[in-house]
């Protein structure tokens, strides 16, 4: 297995998404998820910036413990800055998710709730992303 330090926007496009679910959806699964596990970007703006830079460490932390201390700042300058990024689809929040969850399965980084909450969250896109489907709306109940 190999990891490698994400780009910004493998970060910046779910949480833009994320983001658009708490203001448009605030009682959905997505922004019930957050709060519980104390991102709150609802209710303060850099609640969301937390939640970005905490993931770009998260995905440090992996690659170094794969590749060894200080491995992560090889693969890129680590600059990360979140930034709002508006009209994400689903389907594009969920691959951005399933693209980060990957580069944190190195080490025991994928034991962290982090990693946890970033997994349950893109399992629910899946399952939206399912349900939205003309075979699944077409398919019977039994």
């Amino acid at each position: 297995m190999s990891a490698f330090i994400v780009e910004d926007e493998i970060i910046n496009r779910p949480l833009g998404f994320f983001y658009i679910e708490v203001v448009g959806r605030p009682h959905d699964e997505i922004p019930r998820r957050l709060k519980k596990a104390d991102y709150n970007i609802a209710e303060n703006e850099t609640e969301i910036d937390r939640l970005a830079q905490d993931m770009f460490c998260l995905n440090c932390e992996a690659v170094n413990q794969r590749y060894g201390e200080g491995a992560a700042e090889t693969f890129r300058e680590l600059n990360f800055k979140y930034r709002f990024t508006p009209g994400t689809t689903t389907a594009q929040a969920y691959k951005a998710l399933k693209c980060w969850l990957y580069q944190c399965t190195e080490g025991d980084a994928w034991k962290s709730p982090l990693y946890e909450l970033i997994k349950n969250i893109a399992n629910s896109l899946a399952h939206r992303i399912a349900m939205n489907t003309p075979e699944y709306k077409k398919a019977r109940w039994g």
